[in-house]
């Protein structure tokens, strides 16, 4: 079972996995070269403006510097915090293989939800259960239409 785990934001400030437990946290892994990444963070913004306001918290966990964290975030337009595990300790810990890999923690710190890559069917199943875990309602955050493809080629 992964334990819980306490990393720095791009400020140097900790955060702690065990101080959100009472609201759900969707955690985003990720390399800044990443292709699939960055299709899928704007649609993870999505989910931080969508959902904030509700009570669930965006962390984007990053693979890389604080130098191309700080970039990347930049170049997606991400305003919710990302921290960072150069080290890949807990990647590791939590078995993540490729990269995006989104874990969605429910209120009770248990991991509810896995998506891995990128698709609109997830992206969007993962905001169905955060409306559930926050009383809100449900949005469809990655329409059919939007110009981006439901899922990567390849």
């Amino acid at each position: 079972m992964p334990r819980p785990f306490v990393l720095l934001d791009t400020s140097g400030a900790p955060q702690a996995l065990r101080e959100q437990r009472g609201r759900p946290l969707l955690a985003a892994f990720f390399k800044a070269t990443c292709p699939t990444c960055m299709l899928a963070f704007p649609y993870l913004e999505r989910l931080h403006q969508t959902y904030g306001p509700h009570g669930l918290t965006v962390w984007g966990i990053s693979q890389d510097t604080l130098d191309d964290s700080l970039a990347f975030a930049r170049e997606q337009g991400v305003t919710f915090p990302i921290l960072l595990d150069t080290t890949w300790d807990v990647s590791t810990n939590y078995a993540i293989e490729h990269v995006p890999t989104t874990l969605l923690f429910g209120r009770a710190g248990k991991v509810i939800c896995t998506a891995v890559a990128f698709a609109k069917d997830d992206l969007n199943e993962i905001a169905r259960m955060v409306a559930l875990e926050t009383g809100s309602e449900p949005a469809i955050i990655a329409p059919a239409g939007d110009g981006k493809p439901a899922f990567p080629p390849g």
